[in-house]
């Protein structure tokens, strides 16, 4: 770019007058430049001659013609041809003129790069996603609304991890974790309601960050092992989402959760059937607008989760009872639980010795008085087999002898 500028003002002191005309041409190819560094350096790259796909004419690479460098002109669909293999990082990046992708004679497909469709399309689309397309790289299709994804068949890479109706879908590599580096990230490959299969493992960082869907279903989810940070940020809506069924949640990162707008059926933070230790980022319900959050049943914090974050219970009201069931408190943040005036609810441990254990831990933050023991015991089960058994059993035994006693003297 420095050479290039270099040149146009050498240009312009050939001569006085000359100057005067050039000057005006010089700023308007030095606007085109800065506004549209991206194409240019595309352009720049190649000399090869512009080829037309669909209603749309690409630049491609010299030296590998089978490379779309970026856009050259028209408006409408672009068709990409069956010799393409890849389509280069920011290839058409802001190019609104095209209305739409076809990859269907697109057969020899390998790699969309980053950013390569960014902000470019408006409306809703269809995608096609061809047999040999392994890689699509980071935001390629930034602000696109796919209402439908189609796999090919014979594709190794991508599956389809759910499909509510015709337009329900979401793309993912493999069975185990959504992909991580791909157009769900800031609006993208997923339209409609989600339903996440019962196999998925890992939710990653940004995952679903202002994705274009309606809802978010986590009854099936019973597997996940990781949530990552601003995985739901600004979603629509979360449906079901209950720790108790995910016995193998290793970590929630922070903010996980930030400002989604309704939890449908509400939340349950219950994590008692953990079978791993379950680490907790800061701020994973987090909300910018004052949201009144329901929480479903009792709040349990087991052994296997050492350290209470940052604001865990950011909930404007709390009337749910809290359960810690280790005998050692966990590390507790200074602002773990925000909303402590309006809580009504209690805070049970496991016994009388542990309670003072509890009431001089650091940031604790409660005294006596909102503390009770849990009781452990088998009274309540003993008491409920003797008068729920007990007195029926000796009542039959009662009628026993004294029908055998009568018997006995009626035979004497």
């Amino acid at each position: 770019m420095k050479k290039i500028n270099k040149i146009l003002n050498s240009l312009t002191l050939l001569s006085p007058l000359a100057g005067i005309g050039f000057n005006n041409q010089y700023q308007s190819v030095q606007k085109v430049i800065t506004e549209n560094c991206f194409s240019f350096n595309n352009y720049a790259n190649s000399n090869a001659e512009p080829v037309k796909m669909g209603e749309i004419w690409v630049t491609v690479d010299e030296s590998d013609p089978t490379i779309i460098t970026g856009y050259s002109s028209g408006e409408g669909t672009l068709e990409v041809a069956s010799n393409i293999t890849k389509i280069s990082n920011n290839a058409f990046n802001g190019r609104t003129q095209i209305s739409s992708i076809d990859f269907s004679k697109a057969t020899s497909l390998t790699t969309i790069g980053d950013g390569a469709f960014d902000s470019a399309g408006k409306e809703s689309s269809e995608i096609f996603i061809p047999e040999k397309l392994s890689s699509i790289g980071f935001g390629a299709f930034n602000s696109w609304i796919f209402q439908s994804i189609e796999v090919a068949e014979g594709n190794q890479h991508f599956s389809l991890a759910t499909n509510l109706g015709p337009n329900n879908k979401i793309l993912v590599n493999n069975p185990d974790s959504l992909w991580t580096d791909d157009s769900t990230f800031f609006q993208g490959l997923a339209y409609g309601d989600v339903m996440f299969p019962d196999n998925l493992k890992i939710i990653s960082d940004f995952a679903f960050s202002k994705a274009n869907i309606n809802s978010f279903d986590f009854s099936k989810a019973s597997s996940i092992e990781i949530i990552g940070q601003y995985a739901f940020s600004s979603a629509a809506k979360i449906k079901n989402l209950d720790f108790s069924i995910m016995k193998n949640l290793q970590e929630i990162k922070g903010n996980a959760f930030l400002d989604v707008k309704d939890f449908d059926n509400g939340i349950k933070l219950d994590f008692r059937n953990l079978t791993k230790k379950l680490t907790l980022g800061d701020c994973i319900f987090t909300s910018s607008s004052k949201i009144n959050f329901d929480i479903i049943g009792d709040i349990v914090f087991p052994k296997l989760i050492e350290n209470i974050p940052k604001k865990i219970l950011p909930f404007s009201k709390l009337d749910n009872n809290i359960y810690f069931t280790s005998e050692t408190p966990p590390t507790f943040n200074i602002d773990w639980f925000v909303t402590k005036d309006e809580f009504t609810g209690k805070i049970y441990v496991p016994s009388e010795e542990v309670k003072q254990a509890y009431l001089l831990t650091e940031n604790f933050g409660f005294d006596s008085s909102w503390v009770l023991v849990s009781s452990n015991s088998n009274t309540g089960l003993i008491l409920g087999l003797v008068f729920g058994l007990g007195i029926p059993i000796l009542a039959a035994v009662g009628f026993g002898i004294w029908y055998f006693t009568k018997k006995k003297k009626n035979n004497s």
